[in-house]
């Protein structure tokens, strides 16, 4: 039998060609020994591994090669490796280290790429992103860009690529959707309702995805009729289908015309036939409907239901471990003690620029974001989700430091998003709530920049996030008692903050405040934020600003009162929220 290398790698080829991948293994590792260990006998016998889902195998044989020779193959093979056995941060610094190897080789571009937003890195994803399609264009990797061009506001930038990718694959559906969503933010309508059209025609005989994706464009850029519109006429078209009816319930008031549509979602509920998914977005869809007629009984059993279905996959997934959520919290508050935050934001970024709003979910930030928002010297990012996704790597929770090195790069990083959104003006917001716990690191980073924290009725506050499907993996959110308990830690973090962040960079505010006192209020924001008055602050739902939170049908409203107070609709199902009342009449 012939045992040369070229002999060994033909065998072995062919039998991964017939798809017997015990034999290629062997032959392969017949050709590693022939070959005394070569990068490329490796590089091969790690391969095959891979191709048989046999990670760690093909980790153990990929380690090994590196010892001897660091190849950018070697280096890739491992990012690959490590995103087989979930390890995203590992297989991003191996194909980091593959580019470096081998810099003009778009591949390992744009696998570091995915891992990145695997890992919620979006906007670090774009760059390399970029660079891959300058190097060898790809058309899911432009499509994937386009995307995210959008979603971070530069339409322009997002046409482009998904023009240059449907060049590409112009039979992708999901690429036309991209291309009209560009299309409709640059003002250009006929062309944008041509590729919705493509959209459409390319994805049917179902075509509901296309429809969803159109209405949620609309809804979220406040043209409600339309995309209400568009809602209905996919209820009439798949009538047991729950996303329509669920996009449609979260964006309209519901009223006494409104009963038979109430009553379609009440027979898909017990038709039996709903994944607990579905059943779940339903049953939320329910709880707002009878919200809305007054019908607070059957509103909060709706609700109860959708809570204890969400409640499972989080309950999969290990649950909402109470002792490591009060520990992230107490390291917190050491590591970043008066001395420390002091000390560090001498080297912090001086700019004014950034205004975080921040609080408990569903406390107000919207709103505040909006007012903030609706003022001419102002424009607003939504919910900035980068520091919260660097959060693990920014402090060392084990050696209970700060990575400062990291915060500065952070602070470089997000400077360049915010500049996508300024368009001149001289402050933007970003008005994620979760920064509350990131509040002490920002504050280092930007020391002259302005945190508004929004405080909101707890008891009302815990109601809005119960009887919303919070669409995020926040483990608390779905039991009432462990609501409770993130309540006391974040108002105990707050309390920290307000020690150790001056107070003209910290500014409490109450959503009553906002709601019963709007101008005075206002007034005290701006005047915060060394912004001159402007009435238009206080007509706040003209905004034409895109809304992507659960808030979106809310803002697009006039004020309203109801929203205060709201609790005592429910009390006498409250369970541990009473709790919250805390003399509460």
């Amino acid at each position: 039998m012939e045992t040369s290398p070229q002999a060994l790698y033909d065998r072995s080829r062919a039998a991964f060609r017939k798809g017997d991948l015990r034999e290629a293994a062997l032959f392969a590792d017949q050709l590693v020994l022939a070959t005394g260990e070569s990068s490329q006998a490796m590089a091969w016998a790690a391969r095959i591994r891979l191709a048989g889902r046999d990670w760690s195998g093909a980790l153990a044989i990929v380690l090994q090669a590196i010892k001897k020779e660091p190849t950018s193959e070697l280096h890739g093979l491992l990012g690959q490796t490590q995103v087989g056995l979930g390890e995203y941060e590992l297989a991003e610094a191996a194909f980091s280290e593959a580019s470096r190897l081998q810099p003009d080789y778009a591949p390992w571009k744009y696998q570091r790429a995915l891992v990145l937003l695997r890992l919620q890195r979006d906007f670090e994803a774009m760059d390399l992103l970029r660079q891959g399609a300058a190097i060898t264009p790809n058309a899911n990797c432009l499509f994937r860009l386009a995307e995210l061009e959008l979603n971070y506001s530069d339409p322009t930038a997002s046409l482009a690529a998904a023009e240059r990718a449907l060049t590409m694959e112009p039979s992708d559906a999901m690429g036309h959707t991209v291309a009209a969503s560009g299309l409709q933010d640059l003002g250009r309508e006929a062309e944008a309702d041509a590729h919705w059209e493509s959209a459409r025609s390319l994805a049917k005989p179902d075509s509901e995805q296309v429809d969803l994706i159109r209405a949620r464009y609309f809804v979220q850029r406040g043209d409600m009729d339309k995309g209400a519109a568009i809602l209905e006429d996919l209820i009439d078209r798949y009538p047991d289908r729950p996303a329509a009816y669920a996009r449609l319930a979260a964006n309209k008031k519901f009223n006494s015309e409104d009963l038979k549509l109430v009553d379609k979602m009440t027979d898909l509920t017990e038709s039996g036939q709903l994944a607990d998914a579905d059943r779940m977005q339903i049953e939320y869809s329910l709880g707002k409907a009878h919200d809305d007629l007054g019908q607070y009984e059957s509103a909060m059993s709706h609700f109860n239901r959708a809570n204890r279905l969400a409640r499972r996959s989080i309950e999969e997934r290990g649950g909402f471990n109470r002792d490591e959520f009060s520990d992230i919290i107490a390291i917190r508050k050491h590591v970043l003690c008066a001395e420390s935050v002091a000390k560090l934001r001498r080297i912090g970024n001086p700019t004014e620029m950034p205004v975080f709003v921040m609080g408990m979910m569903r406390s107000g930030t919207t709103l505040a974001e909006r007012i903030l928002a609706s003022h001419p010297a102002v424009q607003g990012a939504g919910e900035q989700s980068l520091w919260i996704n660097a959060d693990h790597r920014l402090t060392d929770f084990r050696a209970h430091r700060l990575n400062e090195l990291l915060v500065h790069e952070t602070s470089a990083l997000y400077m360049r998003l915010l500049a996508r959104y300024a368009n001149g003006a001289d402050r933007v917001v970003d008005k994620q709530p979760g920064n509350l716990i990131l509040a002490g690191i920002l504050h280092i980073a930007f020391p002259n920049a302005k945190i508004v924290y929004m405080r909101r009725n707890p008891v009302d506050n815990a109601i809005s996030i119960w009887n919303t499907h919070i669409r995020t993996t926040t483990p608390f959110v779905n039991d009432k008692s462990n609501i409770v308990y993130a309540f006391k830690q974040y108002d105990d973090l707050f309390g920290h903050w307000k020690q150790v962040i001056p107070a003209d960079r910290l500014l409490e505010v109450s959503y009553e405040g906002l709601i019963l006192d709007r101008e005075n209020t206002t007034r005290r924001i701006l005047e915060f934020c060394g912004l001159p008055w402007s009435d238009s602050c206080l007509e706040p739902e003209k905004h034409k600003g895109l809304v992507t939170t659960p808030s979106v049908w809310q803002v697009r409203q006039s004020v309203y009162r109801t929203s205060v107070d709201r609790w005592r609709n429910y009390e006498p199902w409250l369970d541990e929220f009473r709790e919250l009342l805390q003399g509460e009449s």
